[in-house]
């Protein structure tokens, strides 16, 4: 029986001794399976086949009802993996805590328990400097206030 416990298993099989990590199993009850994966280097399209076709080599005629999908898990995409947070260190990410607050910042410390982050100062209206002394102020967040965090995409 094909459960995302067991494509879970087999991807990460698969992905032993690789770069490359699991963060999401989503089965839908329409028979499609998305695969999501993250990597500490570069996750290719080749790298989506590789896997695609060991899990269908796997699972053989039990994928067959399947419409099964493995991607990148996206820079777009909330982080589901602890990987997530230490392949995002120093980098800038957005914290939705379950108050709803939303804190953007430079992921500094990751713990056992939550995460720091480096708040930087804003300017009051966009285009405009940095008011002159503004400082950085620093958050902890535990991961049990932590309702869901992005990275933060600049252009």
């Amino acid at each position: 029986m094909i459960t995302a416990e067991t494509i879970e298993k087999a991807v990460e099989g698969i992905l032993v001794d690789t770069p490359h990590f699991l963060t999401e199993v989503d089965i839908t009850p329409m028979g499609k399976i998305y695969v999501y994966i993250d990597s500490f280097e570069k996750f290719s399209i080749d790298d989506c086949v590789k896997v695609n076709r060991s899990l269908r080599k796997e699972f053989g005629e039990n994928l067959d009802d399947f419409d099964l999908t493995v991607s990148s898990a996206g820079m777009d995409r909330a982080f589901k993996s602890m990987k997530q947070y230490h392949k995002n260190l120093d980098r800038e990410i957005s914290v939705l805590t379950q108050t709803g607050d939303k804190i953007e910042g430079f992921l500094k410390r990751i713990t056992d328990n939550g995460i720091e982050l480096e708040e930087m100062p804003k300017p009051d209206k966009k285009g405009m400097p940095v008011k002159k002394g503004a400082t950085s102020k620093m958050h902890e967040i535990p991961f049990s206030e932590i309702k869901e965090t992005k990275r933060v995409i600049t252009i």
